[in-house]
C-alpha cells in the first residue's frame, strides 16, 4: 500500500525509488519515470507517464492521476508546519474552578431565562459566575475609559477532564478570555461521545450552544472565538474527535461573517459529510428559541441542507432557460446567407469557432466574408485583433470590397460613398492595436469595446501572434490549452462568437505530397479540436479553383452538421460564391461544381442572398 500524506491528496515517495527514464531538455530536475502507482496494472509497464520536479518536490501521473511528492520535501514541510503551530500555541494555565460561583445571581438568571436558556441547561454545560473588571466610559469624564466591576457568566472550556479556559460574558456583552491560556472548542468533550452514525452540531458562540442543548440536542460544540475563530483551534483534536464522526452540521450565525466562517468550517470538514442550517429569518439559534421556541429550533435543525458547493449548478439553477427550450424549442443559429454552407452551419454568440487551412487556401478573406456576411444579415458588430493585416488601412480597403461589391477605387465611387463606408465599417468593425499581446491584455480592450459598441463578434487572425504564458514547467500545448480555454471563457462571459484563425503544424506528407488536414494537424495542441464549437478547415479544390470548406465539428446539432461544400472566392470584390454540382459535361471538362451568379451589389443597400440568386436560376 503506497504511503500518502495525511490529507490523503499526495503519494509519499523516496526520489530513490524513481526509475528515470528520461530527463527534460529544458529543465534537468523535470524527469519522466514510471508510475510507482499504476504501472503494474499496465500493459506498457515501463511507460514514463509519471513527470517529476526534483526542484520542487512535486509530481503527477498523467495515466492514473494521482499526485506525488518526494519525502524529503514533505519532512521538510511537516517541520516547517510545526514550527509555525507550536509557535501560536498558548502554553496551559492553571485555572481554579473553586473562584467560580454556581449559584447565579438574579441578574444572570434573568438574562438566561430571557434567553431562554434554563439553569439546568446552564449546569449542565459548566457555566458558572464571577465578577469581572472591565473597560466603561467615565461618567464624569466623558470619552475616557473606567475600570468597573460586573457580573459575568463563566463558559469553562474543558479537554477532557482538565479545564484549560475560561471566557466570560457580561449581560452588555462585554468578553473576557483567560490570559495566554489554550484555544479550544466549547463543550468539546461532547464529539467525543459520538460515532460514525451520530450528528454533532458546531454553533457560532456559547448561548448558541446552550440554545441547542435547551432543545435536546446535547451533541453540541461551539468555536472558541465566534466569527474570528481559526481552523486551527481544530487541529489537535481532528483525529481524536471529529474524523470518527460521520455528519457534521454548521448552526452558526447567518450574517456576512457567519456565513465566511460557515465556508471555512465545511472547507475544513470537507464538503461530503457536513450540512448547514438556515435560521429562517432569525440571526441564530438563541434569537431563534426566543421567537419560536424549542419546535422552531428543532425544525430549522431537521431541514438543515448541502451547502451549496461554489460554482456548482443544477438544472433549477436554468429553470427559466430550460422552460423557454421546452416551450419553444433551441433557437436556432444565424446563417451568413452562402449557399451549402448554409446548410452546414448556423453561427450563435457564446461560441468559439476555430478556421484551419494550408497557406493560400483563404482562411483571412473567408473569415472577413463571414464577419461582414454577420453584420450585414443580423447586425452583428465586430472587433477584429488581426496584427498580421499591417496597416490596418488596407484591412479596411478589403472590408470596404465585400461591402461595396466592387474594387474600392475612385473610378467605381464617389466620394461620398467613400465617405459612407467608411462610417459604416467604423461603426461597425472595429480593431484592437495594442503592444501588449498576451490574451488577459487582448480579451480585457475587446471587453471595453464590447460594452462600448454592443460587438457580438470577436476575431482573432492568426491565433499564433499570441503571446503565451511564461510559466515555467509547462510545456507548449498546455499553455496552448490554457490561452484557448481563457477564449473559451470569455466568449461565455460576454456572450460573443470568436473566431481564432489558426495554422497548421504541416502541410505535406514525408514524400511532399499534399495531406488531408483535419483539426488534430492545427499546430501546437489537440484542444483547437477539442475546445472549438465550429472547427473548419478550408483547401484548395484539386479539380477546379473552388474552395472546400470541411466543416469537421459543430459541437450542437442546432447548430448544424459536420459536412463538406464548395465555394468561389470573388477576386472583384473578395466576397465567397456558393455552388451547385456540376453537370455531366462540367465533370468532364474537371469541374465538379459550378458557382452560382456572383453578387456584385453594394450591400450598404440591402443584403442580395444567394439562396434567392439559385431560386430565380431555377
Amino acid at each position: 500500500m503506497m504511503n500518502r500524506t495525511k490529507n490523503g491528496r499526495f503519494i509519499i515517495l523516496d526520489q530513490g525509488e524513481l526509475q528515470v527514464k528520461y530527463t527534460s531538455r529544458s529543465d534537468s530536475d523535470v524527469v519522466r519515470c514510471p508510475c510507482p502507482a499504476c504501472s503494474d496494472h499496465r500493459e506498457h509497464k515501463k511507460d514514463p507517464s509519471l513527470k517529476m520536479n526534483l526542484r520542487t518536490g512535486y509530481g503527477h501521473c498523467f495515466h492514473c492521476g494521482e499526485y506525488f511528492i518526494l519525502k524529503k520535501t514533505w519532512e521538510s514541510y511537516e517541520q516547517q508546519w510545526q514550527q509555525r503551530t507550536s509557535k501560536y500555541k498558548r502554553q496551559p494555565v492553571k485555572l481554579d474552578p473553586n473562584t467560580l460561583f454556581t449559584a447565579f445571581s438574579g441578574n444572570l438568571k434573568k438574562y438566561l431565562t430571557d434567553r431562554g436558556i434554563s439553569l439546568d441547561t446552564a449546569h449542565q454545560l459548566g457555566v458558572k459566575w464571577k465578577k469581572v473588571m472591565v473597560n466603561a466610559e467615565d461618567p464624569r469624564n466623558p470619552g475616557k475609559e473606567i475600570k468597573v466591576e460586573k457580573e459575568a457568566l463563566a463558559f469553562c472550556f474543558y479537554d477532557g477532564k482538565e479545564l484549560v479556559n475560561v471566557q466570560y460574558k457580561t449581560c452588555d456583552k462585554d468578553f473576557l478570555f483567560t490570559p495566554h491560556a489554550e484555544i479550544i472548542p466549547y463543550n468539546l468533550n461532547a464529539a467525543l461521545l459520538l460515532d460514525h452514525d451520530d450528528t454533532l452540531y458546531i454553533t457560532e458562540g456559547m448561548m448558541d450552544c446552550l440554545a441547542i442543548v435547551e432543545c435536546g440536542r446535547p451533541n453540541v460544540i461551539s468555536v472558541s472565538n465566534g466569527a474570528n475563530t481559526k481552523m486551527s483551534t481544530f487541529d489537535a483534536f481532528r483525529t481524536s474527535h471529529f474524523d470518527k464522526i460521520g455528519r457534521i452540521v454548521f448552526a452558526g450565525d447567518t450574517d456576512r461573517m457567519g456565513l465566511e466562517l460557515q465556508r471555512q468550517v465545511v472547507e475544513y470538514f470537507g464538503y461530503q459529510r457536513c450540512l448547514v442550517v438556515d435560521w429562517d429569518g432569525a440571526k441564530d439559534a438563541n434569537e431563534m428559541l426566543m421567537k419560536g421556541g424549542k419546535e422552531a429550533v428543532l425544525h430549522c435543525l431537521d431541514a438543515a441542507h448541502p451547502y451549496p458547493i461554489p460554482k456548482m449548478k443544477t438544472a433549477h439553477d436554468y429553470q427559466e432557460q430550460i422552460d423557454n427550450y421546452f416551450m419553444n424549442g433551441i433557437p436556432e443559429g444565424r446563417c451568413v446567407g452562402l449557399k451549402g454552407f448554409d446548410e452546414h452551419v448556423k453561427f450563435e454568440t457564446g461560441r468559439m469557432c476555430v478556421i484551419s487551412g494550408v497557406p493560400g487556401s483563404g482562411k483571412s478573406s473567408f473569415l472577413d466574408f463571414l464577419l461582414v456576411s454577420l453584420f450585414a444579415e443580423h447586425n452583428w458588430k465586430c472587433i477584429v485583433y488581426s496584427p498580421e493585416k499591417y496597416p490596418t488601412a488596407l484591412h479596411y480597403m478589403e472590408l470596404a470590397q465585400l461591402v461595396m461589391g466592387k474594387p474600392f477605387h475612385i473610378r467605381n465611387f464617389s466620394k461620398l460613398v467613400e465617405q459612407d463606408t467608411i462610417n459604416y465599417l467604423s461603426k461597425n468593425f472595429v480593431h484592437i492595436e495594442q503592444d501588449e499581446n498576451d490574451i488577459e491584455s487582448i480579451l480585457q480592450t475587446a471587453r471595453l469595446i464590447k460594452q462600448a459598441t454592443g460587438a457580438k463578434v470577436l476575431a482573432i487572425d492568426p491565433f499564433n501572434y499570441i503571446a503565451l504564458p511564461m510559466n515555467t514547467g509547462q510545456e507548449m500545448t498546455q499553455k496552448i490549452s490554457d490561452v484557448l480555454k481563457r477564449i473559451v471563457d470569455f466568449s461565455h462571459e460576454e456572450d460573443m462568437l470568436v473566431f481564432v484563425v489558426a495554422h497548421p503544424r504541416k502541410t505535406t506528407s514525408n514524400d511532399g505530397k499534399p495531406i488531408t488536414l483535419n483539426l488534430y494537424d492545427i499546430a501546437g495542441s489537440a484542444d483547437f479540436a477539442n475546445k472549438a464549437d465550429y472547427g473548419i478547415i478550408l483547401q484548395r479544390n484539386s479539380t477546379d479553383d473552388g474552395v472546400v470548406v470541411d466543416i469537421l465539428k459543430i459541437r450542437f446539432a442546432h447548430l448544424g452538421k459536420v459536412g463538406k461544400c464548395t465555394v468561389f472566392f470573388n477576386k472583384q470584390n473578395n466576397r465567397f460564391t456558393g455552388s451547385t454540382r456540376g453537370t455531366e459535361v462540367d465533370r468532364r471538362n474537371g469541374r465538379a461544381y459550378v458557382p452560382l451568379a456572383h453578387d456584385n451589389s453594394n450591400w450598404l443597400r440591402g443584403r442580395a442572398v444567394q439562396q434567392q440568386l439559385l431560386n430565380l436560376m431555377e
